[in-house]
């Protein structure tokens, strides 16, 4: 006995109409009838919000003009890259393509031009009444200001205000406090007693050849004179420190820079702007023992 059951027929092959070409035609139309509905909107669409810029441009008046170049440029710009996009797609080489939109930028602007200027289309009397009414704009932003000055005037001739300005230039123009730098490890008094330090009296100065910060001076410092070298010409010239008294470390282990022996370091800071600052000492005698 044979238990094969017999084949269903499926969905896509059975059904009224699965072979009727009408039916398939009709479905084809309706697609057909869906793209143009889309086309129809994005058409209207874009109308109206070219209608709807239009209201604004005509509302805005005198920026009528001005708003026009922005949104012509705008579109250029679309355009042009709308040009060398499409171009690009039928394989034409972007640099050509680029040339081509540029020729067609270049055409739009002399037309566009040629609409703002032109006597016939009557937009070359915009620009002629913008231009008509920049002073009068002008004129009113003065009158503005001077009756600001003249209302409030009183008000800055009073002394608590013109302290409280006073005061406020005078911090503005202070230059900010030093940062102070972290503390040195702790030392003792014998530490301290190592360093001596004394008054010397600047006797000669010169710039050290071929070196842009160094000079080198020699000193009296009551023992006999010493030299030292000092990396600080970008802030001082000779002259500047010739018959001044410095204070200078005089125990330290003699050092060479540029092949210019150095006996000694100068003692100096740096301000808040950064400049080097020599510590000055003019009303000791050389030779004085500082500590």
């Amino acid at each position: 006995m044979s238990t094969d059951t017999p084949a269903t027929p499926s969905p896509s092959a059975s059904g009224p109409g699965a072979n009727n070409p009408r039916v398939h035609a009709d479905r084809t139309l309706t697609a057909k009838q869906m793209r143009a509905r889309i086309r129809f909107l994005d058409l209207w669409s874009l109308i109206a919000s070219i209608l709807l810029l239009g209201v604004v441009v005509w509302l805005m008046g005198i920026l009528s003009v001005p708003v026009a170049i922005l949104i012509w440029t705008l579109i250029i710009v679309f355009c042009l890259r709308g040009i060398v996009n499409g171009l690009e797609r039928i394989h034409v080489n972007r640099a050509i393509g680029t040339t081509v939109a540029y020729i067609v930028m270049a055409l739009v602007v002399a037309l566009v031009g040629f609409l703002l200027f032109s006597p016939m289309f009557g937009l070359n009397a915009q620009f002629n009444d913008l231009l008509t009414s920049m002073p009068h704009y002008v004129d009113a932003v003065i009158a503005w200001g001077n009756d600001l000055y003249v209302r409030y005037a009183p008000v800055f001739e009073d002394d608590t205000v013109k302290n409280l300005i006073a005061e406020a230039q005078k911090a503005a123009a202070e230059p900010p406090a030093p940062k102070a730098e972290p503390v040195a490890p702790p030392i003792t008094v014998e530490d301290f007693f190592k360093v001596d330090l004394r008054v010397c009296r600047v006797i000669k100065c010169e710039a050290v050849p071929k070196a842009k910060k160094l000079l080198r001076l020699e000193l009296d410092d009551g023992m006999g004179g010493r030299q030292i070298v000092s990396s600080i010409h970008p802030w001082y010239e000779p002259e500047d420190l010739v018959g001044r008294n410095i204070i200078v470390i005089v125990n330290l282990k003699p050092a060479k820079f540029c092949g210019v022996e150095s006996n000694g370091m100068l003692l100096a800071g740096d301000d808040a702007s950064g400049s080097c600052k020599v510590v000055f000492a003019d009303q000791l005698p050389a030779g004085t023992k500082i500590g």
